[in-house]
């Protein structure tokens, strides 16, 4: 799949396509610091010659101390999410996969299910963010949608185990965990309507045809997505990953014009 042309601009609003899925969730830098002092880290200057000042301590904020254990803590419950699934995840494991106490887990999330959301709501921030907002820029229309998919492409081949880890979460859902259901039916709409504001802004710049139905074609690329993923997650081997995004960039050019 041909890579689509540079745009300029501010980009729309992040969210279309699957979430980034990388099994970090970081907001500040790693927790802890030199040995018997937590929450500090070691900071020094070099002074003309070469040589250094004593490295001295910077010691962070409540705040900062509390985003890392955090983000650190979700880290965690994603990869164990991964390897055993939403019901064999518990408080403990989470806590001893992170390097801290089972209170702690209960203490930042309250349940698993606020586990969960705050797990959502970093997915969907660093997809837009930091994966698909820089792919697709001003773009709309086809070349939005191409954007997306090469995004969500790179994402898939680069971050199998938190593609694994998601869809584990979807099953479940549907399976023997109905209260996660809410949470992926609010992502899927977050999804649905970013892809319709691409869309809708093509039709009102006249590069697809005004009678688009951009719902209708947003739910087609959230589902598009989603099952290449499931095959290739079933049988890598079995797609062509530069047919299969080729064939999707062509098929949304054709049926927006």
């Amino acid at each position: 799949m041909s890579r689509p042309p540079p745009a300029s601009g501010a980009g729309p609003s992040p969210g279309a396509g699957e979430p980034a899925l990388a099994t970090t969730f970081e907001k500040t830098g790693e927790s802890g610091g030199p040995e018997g002092v937590p929450g500090s880290s070691e900071a020094s200057a070099e002074k003309p010659g070469g040589t250094r000042d004593k490295p001295r301590l910077v010691r962070r904020s409540q705040e900062e101390r509390r985003d890392s254990s955090r983000s650190r803590l979700l880290s965690a419950a994603f990869e164990l999410i991964g390897e055993r699934g939403f019901r064999g995840t518990s408080f403990a494991a989470i806590a001893v996969r992170a390097g801290y106490s089972p209170s702690l887990v209960s203490h930042s999330f309250g349940s698993k299910e606020g586990l969960l959301a705050e797990l959502v709501r970093r997915m969907m921030h660093s997809w837009g963010t930091n994966v698909r907002n820089p792919a697709v820029e001003a773009r709309t229309g086809s070349a939005a949608l191409a954007a997306t998919a090469q995004a969500h492409r790179q994402a898939l081949e680069q971050s199998a185990p938190g593609m694994r880890a998601l869809y584990m979460l979807f099953f479940e859902s549907l399976i023997d965990a109905p209260e996660l259901r809410t949470n992926f039916a609010q992502l899927d709409e977050h999804l649905r309507q970013s892809t319709e504001r691409m869309l809708q802004a093509a039709v009102e710049a006249g590069t697809a045809r005004a009678d688009l139905d951009v719902r209708a074609h947003a739910a087609l690329f959230l589902a598009a997505l989603r099952g290449i993923t499931l095959q290739w997650m079933m049988d890598p081997a079995a797609l062509d990953l530069e047919r299969v995004y080729a064939s999707l960039d062509a098929l949304f050019e054709r049926g927006l014009r």
